[in-house]
């Protein structure tokens, strides 16, 4: 089994960027473009085309779930190209939509997305009656990560508000690579979703960064441990989707 490197994280903007130059170039014209995912002990993941993020075929059954739920003022985070965004936005809700990138904003901005913001969720102000986090909870990057971002988090909620964010079993990747990937992390004493990851994009490789892939039990766990009861509403392929509100607070 090839172990791991250790290699040093970068800043997230720098590193979500070149995920967002390839959708500013795909917006501009380049239909091809594509980023590639490299991951820390060597293995590389097909090419990702930035056209999936524009979900010109429609979205998946568990993202249109996702917009079911949502309600009131909407914080979008992580909300890359807009597409969700603008999709809340056509339903008459207000939305707020955050992304490190400031490509990702710039491709917003272009769609017409009504509120693009550069950031994290530590500079913006609440109250929102929905979170949503579609791709998004994966780059709190760690078990620690994910437990400080639910406990800043459920601040910006207002009362009676929801989290609405999808999970993946870290093991749903059948893969024997990913799946010894998995067991060195558990043997390093760390979460078995814990992922350190870089885009490369045109030949440029951007920063390292950490990303979490974590089952929904798991959160589950952590979120009660912070006053948050998390129900699972829908799963398929090792996908779930989650609602998380304060405890003993009526759910949708």
């Amino acid at each position: 089994m090839n172990e791991a490197a250790q290699h040093a994280v970068g800043p997230l903007n720098e590193a979500m960027d070149v995920h967002g130059s390839a959708m500013l170039d795909y917006l501009n014209g380049e239909r091809d473009a594509a980023v590639i995912m490299h991951r820390d002990d060597g293995f590389t993941y097909p090419p990702i085309l930035a056209e999936r993020w524009f979900y010109e075929g429609g979205f998946p059954i568990i993202d249109t779930k996702a917009l079911s739920l949502c309600k009131g003022a909407v914080l979008n985070i992580g909300a890359s190209s807009g597409s969700h965004s603008l999709f809340l936005e056509e339903q008459g809700l207000r939305v707020v939509s955050l992304d490190a990138s400031p490509r990702a904003v710039e491709v917003m901005r272009h769609r017409m997305v009504k509120d693009p913001v550069v950031g994290d969720l530590d500079s913006l102000q609440g109250p929102f009656d929905s979170i949503l986090l579609l791709c998004g909870i994966g780059v709190t990057g760690t078990i620690d990560g994910v437990r400080r971002f639910l406990e800043r988090t459920k601040g910006h909620l207002s009362p009676g508000g929801v989290i609405i964010t999808d999970c993946t079993h870290p093991r749903a990747d059948s893969l024997e690579a990913s799946q010894r990937y998995c067991d060195l992390q558990a043997a390093q004493g760390r979460y078995e979703g814990e992922r350190t990851l870089r885009f490369e994009y045109k030949g440029v490789f951007g920063p390292w960064f950490r990303w979490l892939t974590i089952a929904p039990e798991a959160l589950e766990v952590h979120a009660k441990d912070l006053g948050l009861e998390c129900n699972t509403v829908y799963s398929e392929l090792g996908r779930s989707l989650c609602v998380l509100s304060h405890i003993n607070e009526a759910r949708p």
